[in-house]
């Protein structure tokens, strides 16, 4: 399948418009005559590139200056290809895609009301023969002549801002009948869609969460590496061993303040339980799980006591009720001031043994009640709690470091963000050692391999989407991005159509015009294609050529603080004459310009301006000369 031609009648800021995703097609949608021409370049015999980027991959960029609709357009993609029957009134559009095996295109369309057409012209014969029908008045593309292929959709966003709030409302709303991963990359998907958002908690980045699930990433992704080669390829190509990273080992660390935040305010709970357990030993990481969840219960007292809360009906709830019902029972009728589930809390801790060996045999997690809305932290505690109980040593996370790899992917399924964990390669690089930017390629690079592979071979096609995937790096690695995602691309089978925003012209100057589409705001703040007009040759070209023009950059590529500093030079130089303050500020300006030709020329205004002074001088000796003549030669008269 290949993105062919998108459709918005309205969406955000961008409505009644067209974008080509496809070199190959040529379409245009005339709205007032509901009529659609679609000219194949293959007919015509004119020059697109043809597999430029490898036979199986599609690849459109998206560039434009701030707010000219890139991160819109790509939501609107996403909206058309989420699989939920779900209506809703935030999209309307249509799109067109083409499945080569079947030499037909297919229409997709979300809330569009005008589903047919008063014309279809299509070049080419066989397609039109296998995509169109004629029904009364109008024509439309019949799906049932063309049999696509399953599709899956990868959004991926590095970026720590939020993602817009109208999308995500559709996404969650989307929940209820349909499966998806939102905001987790740690998700092995069967028909689903995957939105790899960085991780959020009330939409708030969680950095600790973020890194933990790229960790366990590349532990899934090493074979994946390995039985296509790219370790070896990728250190070649990245020509820098540093960030070639093949993790190897675990190390994990535990930090009194980040388990605190766990325990609802109640300082007399976190003295009893860090005055016994502190640290990652299995008693300590038990005694963290249920005093968690009991201090919850401190804020919330009840008439029923402990019995609504947390916990499924059960052995564990029992339990846990008979010895509320006991420490209840001990607190005299006139006391009014003790708390049952503070005395619960404490005779836990201090036979916390007990607590282990009853639970032994009951899996904490699916224990605990499913509309508890505890922390999910807590969830994952008593995930991890249940794969320490399975392994050989269940104080395993206090020995540190951990090297086998089923055993690392086990307990970083399950990790709670309160424990920190990093990674280490053979020579003993850090993955937290690494810059921002550094992480963000590493993870990028993992991550897409993960997901990607599960596909391979299958088939499917993946759309991916990648939002300014060049977040975080510097020029020179932007200038090297797209080489070792596209060298990475080509290693799989699956059939890809890659879909990338981007401000980087080093991105830009890597891609053919015709796998771009350019965006402009017009004079309302709404989006423009302008890709038509837009007559510049991206492919090999120059980063200033690409700014001024592919970004829209119309009021030049320097600085405007610089540009306010050197136009105040130019004013002064501009004067006829020059105060020695306004000197002393042209010359400080003019010796640290770093454009030779700008430089040389604000040297020659000043130059002259001094050159000017001195004739005027001049002039001044030789008026005060002829007059000091006149009046000698009247002395002598």
């Amino acid at each position: 399948m290949e993105l062919v031609y998108l459709w918005v009648e309205d969406y955000k800021n961008i409505g009644h418009q067209g974008f080509n995703f496809s070199p190959r097609f040529d379409c245009k949608f005339d709205e007032e005559k509901n009529e659609l021409e679609i000219i194949d370049k293959e007919e015509t015999k004119e020059f697109y590139p043809k597999n430029f980027f490898g036979d199986n991959i599609n690849l459109t960029a998206i560039v434009g200056e701030n707010g000219s609709g890139k991160s819109s357009l790509i939501e609107q993609l996403l909206l058309l290809f989420f699989k939920s029957t779900k209506q809703s009134n935030i999209a309307s559009a249509w799109i067109l895609t083409y499945e080569n095996e079947q030499t037909c295109l297919d229409l997709k369309y979300y809330n569009y009301e005008n589903h047919g057409f008063n014309t279809i012209k299509i070049n080419n014969e066989k397609i039109r023969e296998n995509s169109t029908k004629n029904s009364g008045e109008k024509y439309f593309f019949y799906s049932f002549t063309c049999k696509k292929k399953p599709y899956q959709n990868l959004f991926y966003n590095p970026s720590i801002e939020l993602v817009s709030s109208s999308f995500l409302d559709f996404i969650h709303d989307g929940l209820k009948d349909q499966d998806a991963s939102i905001y987790d990359f740690d998700f092995k998907p069967d028909d689903f869609n995957i939105f790899a958002f960085p991780s959020k908690k009330n939409r708030i980045i969680d950095i600790k969460k973020n890194e933990n699930t790229a960790v366990l990433n590349m532990f899934k992704t090493l074979e994946n590496f390995k039985s296509k080669n790219i370790d070896f390829q990728l250190d070649k190509f990245l020509n820098n061993q540093k960030l070639n990273f093949i993790p190897s080992k675990i190390e994990c660390s535990f930090d009194l303040k980040d388990t605190k935040y766990l325990i609802k305010r109640d300082e007399k709970v976190k003295e009893v339980l860090f005055s016994q357990y502190y640290g990652l030993d299995f008693k300590s990481i038990y005694a963290y799980f249920i005093t968690s969840i009991l201090s919850i219960a401190i804020e919330h007292p009840t008439k029923e006591g402990f019995s609504e809360y947390f916990f499924e009906e059960g052995e564990i709830k029992k339990y846990l009720q008979n010895l509320y019902d006991e420490q209840k029972k001990q607190i005299p009728e006139n006391d009014t001031v003790s708390s049952p589930i503070y005395k619960l809390i404490k005779y836990v801790l201090n036979h916390l043994d007990e607590f282990i060996e009853f639970t032994s045999t009951i899996n904490l997690a699916n224990s605990i009640r499913k509309d508890s809305k505890l922390n999910a932290d807590i969830l994952y505690t008593a995930q991890l709690l249940e794969v320490l109980k399975k392994l050989d040593n269940e104080n395993i996370l206090d020995n540190h470091q951990i090297r086998d790899r089923e055993t690392i992917v086990k307990i970083l399924s399950a990790i709670p963000s309160y424990i920190r964990v990093d990674a280490y390669d053979q020579n003993e690089i850090k993955f937290n050692d690494f810059s921002f930017g550094e992480k963000n390629l590493i993870t990028l690079i993992y991550s897409l391999v993960y997901y990607i592979n599960y596909f391979d071979d299958t088939n499917t096609t993946i759309n991916i989407f990648i939002d300014e995937m060049e977040t975080g790096s510097n020029p020179k690695w932007q200038k090297e991005l797209m080489s070792i995602l596209l060298f990475m691309f080509e290693k799989f089978n699956i059939p890809l159509n890659i879909i990338i925003s981007s401000h980087s012209p080093f991105i830009l100057s890597d891609l053919p015009k015709e796998n771009v589409i350019f965006l402009e705001k017009d004079e309302n703040g709404n989006c423009k294609n302008v890709t038509k007009e837009t007559n510049i040759k991206t492919f090999g070209a120059n980063i200033h050529t690409l700014l001024s023009h592919g970004f829209f950059m119309k009021d030049g590529l320097m600085g405007e603080f610089a540009k306010g500093k050197i136009n105040k030079a130019i004013t002064h130089l501009n004067q006829k004459t020059l105060t020695q303050d306004e000197v002393d500020y042209c010359e400080n300006i003019i010796s640290i310009i770093g454009e030779p030709i700008l430089k040389r020329q604000l040297q020659k205004m000043l130059d002259s301006k001094r050159l000017s002074e001195v004739d005027q001088i001049k002039k001044q000796i030789q008026e005060l000369q002829d007059e000091l003549a006149k009046k000698e030669d009247k002395k002598d008269d």
